[in-house]
């Protein structure tokens, strides 16, 4: 039986492979070929980009004699990485999965259905540590000779790192389960939950990078300053370095966590899934209902949707979240801003690259959103429903949008201000810069939009499938910013020729007339797509 539950779990996990997520059948030998080839591109177009910054890396620390610091940083950023990448779907895919009732209501020992889930987010955790640890652990190899025992232990603390990036996330996404099952409004709780203890777990991240930082500039420093909360960071270093107590003791302290995680998990698996309340159920009043247009009732049945289910807010909308974050760090570094501008050897125009690479910021977060175009996806469990109504397709295409544009536009214009007002742009520059920011996030909310109804993902089990994987939800993340990262590049390049007036001008002209384009085609071609769904 734990054989065909992790059959199940992987096939969940690959069924983008080997299914067609728009007509819901069995690709081709050559579909599933060419699928992977690609999928194998961008991953090493990922690994690519991080080798040659960890190459110059890791000259500098061989160049100061602590190559321990190299393999430590590598560490957390990989660490990093796959807690950032799978915590979102470890909420969803074990303790909010659909069939843990199904499951747990058959003769299966609820230790088994945890196994197996958990071997979905190893494997995902595995993944995203690869992006950075196998290119990191190459360009190591390549800088300085590495002697037998590390490259052994390099190469089995990247199956150490992927257990202990389990036990964080499983660590993470269960207590957001278990307090939220308690508790009304589950999906705000859930939000507000993961927010802190990212908070929580990014800022122990990076003051221990700025501790190891600090060691590896004075290594005489190594035996007094290093704290007891660092030391597992250390421990890594020096054991990708050949030490081999080290190893063994990083190794252990990460196999006690896991077999805490574990136990706990199957103490208290069931009476999460169960979700036991113990919060005050909600009564019914009875009052007057309003009528509505039917835009406006369609637009409210989005914003129902989106903030019915924490997975669904937190990978859709989180860029909006992120948007006031950055607006207080951007506020909190104005002066080592101005004092960059201002500084000895900085270019005659660094007022204006700067301004031009924090609008490109600003079009980045608003790009990552990706709420009109998932919503085509949660619609296939009622689409026909959607059908049976008297509501035109377009009403129902322009509903998606509206509620993309409503949810990314307020914290874009508020970065986009907090941008004008650090960088003391005049009034017409300001102005210009929030017409832009409108402008992309309306392009933004097209574009996620056209790649949903062109790479509809109608057949999953989970809503974690429909807003993360297929091909639409991929283009539009890395399309997204791919497109905000050139835009940057390129008022970069204008900026030496114009004024910040105009690049602002042709690049607001420019965004609006592609989302015209892109909209002929949903209003057009797309309302075809939509109703044949």
């Amino acid at each position: 039986m734990f054989k065909t539950l992790v059959k199940k779990q992987l096939a969940e996990i690959g069924s983008g492979f080997f299914t067609d997520k728009k007509t819901g059948k069995k690709r081709s030998k050559k579909g599933i070929v060419i699928f992977s080839v690609v999928f194998a591109l961008l991953f090493l177009y990922m690994s690519g980009s991080f080798f040659f910054g960890a190459k110059i890396f890791c000259e500098a620390f061989y160049a100061s004699g602590n190559l321990w610091a190299y393999f430590s940083f590598v560490g957390l950023a990989a660490l990093a990485l796959g807690v950032f990448g799978g915590v979102f779907t470890t909420y969803a895919s074990v303790y909010r999965a659909k069939d843990n009732e199904l499951l747990l209501s058959m003769p299966i020992p609820p230790f088994k259905i945890i196994a197996a889930r958990i071997m979905g987010v190893l494997l995902s955790g595995f993944l995203y540590e690869s992006v950075i640890y196998i290119p990191a652990l190459i360009a190591r190899a390549i800088v300085a000779p590495i002697s037998a025992a590390g490259a052994i232990n390099a190469l089995l603390l990247w199956a150490v790192l992927g257990v202990l990036i389990t036990v964080i996330t499983l660590a993470l996404g269960w207590l957001v389960a278990a307090i939220s099952s308690r508790l009304k409004h589950k999906t705000f709780v859930a939000v507000f939950m993961f927010l802190v203890l990212f908070a929580a777990y990014y800022y122990v991240v990076f003051k221990a990078g700025d501790l190891v930082s600090d060691l590896a500039a004075d290594s005489s420093a190594i035996s007094d300053g290093i704290k007891t909360w660092v030391y597992p960071f250390y421990a890594f270093g020096i054991a990708a370095e050949g030490n081999f107590l080290a190893f063994v003791g990083f190794a252990a302290a990460t196999a006690v966590l896991a077999l805490v995680a574990i136990f706990v998990l199957s103490k208290t698996f069931f009476g999460i899934v169960a979700g036991a309340k113990t919060a005050k159920k909600a009564e019914y009043k009875e009052k007057a209902v309003k009528s509505k247009s039917a835009f406006r009732a369609l637009t409210g049945k989005e914003f129902k949707r989106l903030f019915s289910s924490a997975t669904i807010l937190l990978n859709c909308s989180v860029s909006a979240i992120m948007g006031v974050v950055f607006s207080v760090l951007l506020l909190l570094n104005r002066q080592n801003i101005a004092a960059l501008i201002s500084s000895e050897g900085a270019p005659a125009n660094a007022a204006g690259i700067i301004c031009m690479i924090g609008a490109s910021m600003c079009f980045m977060l608003s790009a990552m959103n990706n709420i009109s175009g998932a919503s085509v996806a949660l619609d296939a469990k009622t689409i026909d429903i959607m059908r049976a109504m008297p509501v035109s397709t377009k009403k129902i295409l322009s509903a998606k949008q509206a509620t993309h544009i409503i949810m990314t536009v307020i914290p874009t214009l508020i970065l986009c201000a907090v941008v004008g007002f650090v960088m003391n742009l005049s009034a017409i520059n300001l102005a210009l810069l929030l017409i832009d920011g409108v402008a992309f996030t309306a392009f933004g909310s097209a574009f996620s939009l056209a790649m949903g109804l062109k790479f509809p993902n109608m057949k999953w089990t989970n809503e974690t499938v429909a807003v993360k994987q297929g091909a639409g939800n991929m283009i539009v993340a890395l399309g997204g910013i791919g497109i905000a990262s050139a835009l940057g590049g390129g008022l970069c390049l204008l900026n030496l020729l114009l004024s910040e007036t105009l690049c602002f001008v042709i690049s607001a002209a420019m965004f609006t007339a592609i989302t015209v384009a892109v909209n002929a085609w949903i209003y057009g071609r797309g309302v075809n797509i939509f109703e044949r769904l």
